[in-house]
């Protein structure tokens, strides 16, 4: 830490890390904690397969299946990187789903619809959130360090402009009207 940051001078701390706090700033300096960001100890290994996007629903599914002895759960996490234009941190947590506790051999498809918000970001200029189109990477593992699963969200400028100016479309109801009003 900076004198600046921690503890601060003149009773004023600088908060330097913007974005970049937490599992956010060890991914995006390539270190590996101990116990990374929804790291947790089970009795079972868990595996995770047939990852589908859906384009158009926004829908991420997948397959967990219990690959030990005991029964066990686990909780599934999907993490989102963003366009690079968009100056995200490297990935950031959208969703996490608990699964039932499986027997030996036994599996559960997750299914997680992302929404408007999971796909935007803000604008300190307009004061609002807004989607942002591009390419996405939508991971899908049980830790930040422990990312099982990639595949990739296209979202077209044609539908984050949409859902970025509603009145457009004439039903005037924004995609998340909360963050829209000031």
């Amino acid at each position: 830490f900076e004198l600046n940051q921690y503890p601060g001078i003149n009773q004023s701390v600088v908060y330097s890390e913007e974005l970049l706090v937490g599992y956010r700033w060890y991914s995006f300096m390539g270190v590996t904690p101990a116990f990374p960001f929804g790291h947790g100890l089970g009795y079972a290994e868990m595996e995770y397969a047939n990852l589908t996007v859906s384009q158009e629903e926004r829908t991420v599914a997948f397959t967990v299946t219990n690959a030990g002895s005991a029964s066990a759960g686990d909780v599934a996490q999907l993490y989102l990187a963003f366009p690079e234009d968009a100056k995200e941190p490297p990935m950031q947590l959208k969703a996490f789903e608990k699964t039932r506790a499986l027997k030996p051999g036994a599996s559960q498809r997750v299914s997680i619809s992302l929404r408007d918000r999971d796909l935007s970001v803000y604008s300190a200029a307009a004061h609002k959130w807004g989607v942002k189109d591009g390419k996405f990477m939508v991971l899908v593992g049980s830790s930040s360090a422990d990312i099982r699963l990639r595949s990739e969200l296209v979202v077209t400028k044609e539908y984050a402009d949409a859902r970025n100016n509603p009145e457009e479309e004439g039903d005037g109801i924004a995609a998340f009207p909360d963050v829209f009003a000031l």
